[in-house]
């Protein structure tokens, strides 16, 4: 509604015939004819059909090609209402979002003199106009209605315009008026999303290892794209995934995707450390793995307690195993099956004590044999079952010496035929 106050043609002693509401009128918000609003037409200016006037109404906007918004940009805009010899003009705007009509963007105020924002519960939806202010429309022949427009967050997609206007005759009253209204689709710029951040997760791990790497959420992709190294195992289409190696070392990657295209990859290099794969040997009495860093042994798949060194004096036939860790790395590994059946072949009056002093040992250790094992060959074995000293023990009492051996525990076989002395020895430094 539009109540026209035209001083120059009023006399002053005509002034106490205007009512307050008169002197007070301005633009209405929620009547441009948008999705369940009704026009000026239906309720106030309503002597002339909808358009049926020899006036116009249009949109103009600056920086923007074929209307076509960036996400967040803010552009000037105008509203032109024209119709020959009037002198005030009136003027609804506001932009809806195609998708629930509601507000798409931000109206703002450029010229405070003209215009003001208004709101209007429409659909169960509060809409933000732009309206003219008190005679804030005066003009002749036309009006420009000024204002700017902060476009909507990238992924709003399609949105309109709903523009209305009246052409006031100047009568003092809502007859006589006309009303023009039209409407503006306005489309997304198409905008391929930011690289993504940085790939956070693991750079090392082990091989047939689970792991899960991530990138922060990348404005406007609707979807994401992980390259993986060859012969892993993984998908998503989300900012996250989780993956199981092979083998293999290489680089992770991923980009951010919408309808416009694929960003440019963020890059992330992982290394895949093998397994270790212990060797279990077998030296007289006692089972030896390959060096690592942790160890633990099994016989017939049941764990055995308290068994974490590299050796194991198994006291029963049956299928060994050694579960490790390296010592680098930490990544696991298990030995293949090792079946043991000859616990309990020989005699224990063929398998005697070697009597050691001192024990534990530094450089040297006396070794005492019955006389019998006289002449016998000693082979001291270390935990891996490797001999690192073979000699002759000629006497009862004999001097062995173990410079350039690690401190540790080894194994000390004398074999004389049949007959044979085991014994173990700690070397210790301290």
């Amino acid at each position: 509604m539009i109540k026209k106050i035209l001083l120059s043609i009023i006399p002053i002693s005509a002034l106490a015939l205007l009512s307050s509401s008169q002197m007070s009128d301005n633009g209405k918000a929620g009547r441009t004819g948008a999705p369940g609003e009704n026009p000026c037409t239906n309720s106030c200016h309503n002597t002339y059909a909808l358009n049926s006037g020899p006036g116009s109404i249009s949109l103009q906007t600056t920086g923007m090609t074929n209307f076509e918004y960036t996400p967040g940009q803010t552009y000037n805009m105008s509203v032109t209402v024209s119709q020959s010899a009037i002198g005030l003009f009136g003027v609804g705007i506001e932009a809806l979002k195609a998708s629930d009509s509601s507000n798409a963007g931000t109206l703002n105020i450029t010229d405070m003199a003209s215009t003001q924002i208004k709101t209007a519960t429409v659909l169960g939806k509060s809409r933000r106009n732009v309206v003219h202010t008190l005679n804030g429309g005066a003009s002749t022949g036309s009006k420009v209605f000024n204002f700017s427009w902060t476009a909507p967050a990238q992924g709003t997609g399609d949105l309109t315009f709903y523009f209305a206007g009246v052409a006031a005759n100047g009568s003092g009253s809502d007859s006589g008026d006309y009303v023009y209204n039209s409407s503006q689709l306005f489309h997304e710029a198409c905008q391929t999303p930011t690289q993504p951040g940085s790939i956070t997760g693991s750079a090392f791990l082990c091989e047939g290892s689970t792991s899960t790497y991530d990138v922060p959420l990348v404005s406007g992709a609707t979807v994401y794209t992980w390259t993986l190294p060859s012969g892993w195992s993984g998908t998503s289409s989300t900012n996250s995934i989780s993956v199981t190696t092979n083998a293999t070392s290489g680089t992770i990657s991923v980009t951010a995707d919408n309808t416009c295209g694929n960003s440019t990859a963020s890059t992330f290099s992982v290394t895949v450390n093998p397994n270790p794969v212990p060797v279990v040997t077998f030296t007289y009495d006692t089972l030896f793995s390959t060096s690592a860093g942790t160890y633990q042994w099994y016989m017939n798949g049941n764990l055995i307690s308290g068994a974490t060194s590299s050796y194991y004096v198994p006291n029963m036939n049956g299928t060994y195993s050694v579960s490790v860790t390296d010592a680098s790395t930490t990544c696991p590994g298990t030995s293949a099956d090792f079946l043991l059946t000859t616990i309990g072949i020989l005699s224990p009056s063929n398998n005697k004590q070697l009597s050691l002093f001192p024990n534990p040992a530094n450089d040297n250790v006396q070794i005492s044999i019955p006389s019998e094992m006289r002449n016998s060959i000693l082979k001291v074995y270390n935990v891996t079952g490797q001999v690192v000293i073979q000699t002759e023990l000629t006497e009862i009492q004999n001097s062995v010496s173990l410079n350039g051996l690690p401190e540790g525990t080894y194994t000390l076989v004398a074999q004389k035929g049949a007959d044979r002395s085991i014994s173990r020895l700690l070397i210790s430094k301290n």
